[in-house]
């Protein structure tokens, strides 16, 4: 699965707390993070 969001705060468990596209809040535990393209240009 692909999970796209902005990124909230790390809850008292350690995991990534992400508020998707439709205004949903998840958690991740576990996973590879991607922040695209800009984060990856060199300057």
């Amino acid at each position: 699965n692909v999970v796209r969001g902005v990124f909230e705060t790390i809850d008292e468990d350690c995991r990534f707390v992400i508020r998707d596209d439709e205004g949903s809040v998840l958690t991740i535990a576990a996973g590879d993070v991607h922040f695209g393209a800009v984060a990856s240009a060199r300057v």
